[in-house]
């Protein structure tokens, strides 16, 4: 069989392989793919084009897009992905690693990554002695050959090879990958650290080789999945304590806040590695600097169940024995939703929830100008009231309900920092011809000067 067909590969556009849009080239190129199987041939031939088709699709989809239906699942292709019983196929590829040669080790390297993907492979590759070759590579001045090296190493880790492929001197060369590879390479650096950093041994000696630094680096500036492989990094570190330092002084509170906004997706993860940043005193003084308090009391209120627990546990953490801490919490509005998660939370939520409100009762502050604070309420509410109507420039206002609750129930003298003024408006749906109620939030904050009713300035 000739390579016409990788020929015309060739001028079939990058788009149309990646979305499988041309599927005469695909069914085009698959016969070669059956004759050498994934070997340097097809490898060489496409530039890595297909090797790169397949790392985001498996190939048994692959086959049934471009290949004969008759035989995609057939065991002589299934076969090519198992190596269970050939390993003079993964010793061919560690002999092409060792050759001085970048295009050669780019394909063995793309070739392993593939072939590491798959469980029954991996303790071949590992005891073929695959292991530390790979880790040599991570240092190649070629982006993509570094690039397979280590997303095939962070496939072996997936089994049991974690200890091995520390034991290879593996955690500074991940580092370094970490520090210079490309975005792809920097997040599979991260996830191989975090797959690494699972058993003890292995956790401390992350810490300190200097990976923390790197793993906040990419936290704050990496790509969306290198910031998620970088957070559950740092959340398996920080189960240590000389990790939990580290990552306080690396400057990775500020970074985690701001991965607390939900459009991130990543809530649960930071505040998760908040809650055990917390029980240190250099975390509970890095989230009071760096506005955590703010943060975590929105997540009681409006988190997930487990960012909920986590959130609860991390204010817990700060208010034990700390007056300022305590008083700063309630000036964000905390007793409402934690009343309410104390009542209908998880039972580790309610457990730290109702630990909290007891904590704020035993230093005196639940009960401390309540009397005053509700004689104030009215007033404060119409001075909220006509702030927004000023806002909204109309009078078809009133106090939304929760807002109205808010005011009335939490007992201290201040309107918090973190409402904004809500606005429940009535109107007519004419679809079910019933009145509802909906919220608006107005872009102005509450005025630095308080509302007059409170008597007070706003705490800033």
């Amino acid at each position: 069989m000739g390579h016409k067909p990788c020929a015309q590969l060739k001028t079939c556009g990058r788009r149309e392989w990646l979305t499988a849009s041309d599927p005469d080239a695909l069914t085009q190129v698959l016969p070669v793919v059956y004759d050498f199987g994934l070997g340097r041939e097809v490898l060489y031939t496409t530039k890595l084009a297909l090797f790169e088709l397949l790392r985001t699709r498996s190939l048994r989809l692959f086959w049934r897009i471009g290949g004969d239906e008759s035989q995609s699942g057939s065991p002589a292709m299934d076969s090519r992905l198992d190596i269970s019983g050939d390993e003079s196929k993964v010793f061919e590829l560690i002999e092409d690693l060792k050759r001085n040669s970048t295009d050669v080790q780019r394909a063995a390297t793309a070739e392993l990554r593939l072939l590491a993907r798959h469980r029954e492979n991996r303790m071949v590759i590992a005891n073929c002695g695959a292991i530390s070759l790979l880790v040599g590579l991570l240092h190649s001045t070629d982006p993509k050959t570094q690039e397979n090296a280590v997303t095939a190493l962070l496939n072996l880790s997936l089994s049991d090879n974690k200890i091995a492929i520390a034991n290879a001197y593996a955690i500074d060369p991940l580092i370094h990958v970490l520090k210079t590879g490309n975005p792809e390479a920097q997040e599979n650096s991260a996830a191989t650290l975090l797959s690494l950093s699972v058993t003890e041994e292995n956790k401390l000696q992350i810490g300190r080789s200097g990976a923390i630094g790197p793993l906040v680096e990419l936290l704050a500036n990496g790509t969306l999945r290198g910031k998620k492989d970088a957070v559950s990094a740092l959340y398996n570190l920080s189960t240590s304590r000389e990790n939990k330092v580290r990552i306080v002084q690396a400057g990775a509170m500020s970074h985690l806040v701001e991965l607390m906004n939900p459009a991130t997706g990543m809530v649960d993860k930071a505040v998760a590695v908040l809650a055990n940043l917390a029980t240190i005193p250099e975390g509970r003084n890095a989230i009071g600097q760096n506005g955590g308090i703010f943060v975590l009391v929105e997540v009681v209120e409006l988190g997930s169940a487990r960012g909920k627990e986590n959130a609860a546990a991390a204010l817990l953490q700060m208010c034990k024995n700390s007056g300022r801490f305590c008083s700063l919490v309630l000036q964000e509005g905390a007793v409402p939703p934690l009343v309410a998660l104390s009542q209908f939370g998880t039972p580790r939520a309610k457990e730290k929830a109702r630990a909290l409100l007891n904590c704020f009762q035993n230093q005196g502050y639940l009960h401390s100008g309540r009397s005053t604070f509700k004689k104030k309420a009215p007033e404060a509410i119409k001075e909220i009231k006509k702030f927004a109507q000023n806002a909204m420039g109309t009078t078809d206002v009133r106090v939304d309900v929760k807002l109205n609750k808010h005011i009335w129930s939490r007992g201290i003298r201040s309107v918090p920092r973190r409402v904004r003024v809500r606005i429940a408006r009535k109107r007519n749906d004419e679809e079910d011809a019933k009145e509802e109620l909906y919220s608006l939030v107005t872009v102005s904050e509450v005025p630095s000067e308080g509302f007059k009713g409170l008597g007070t300035k706003m705490s800033r």
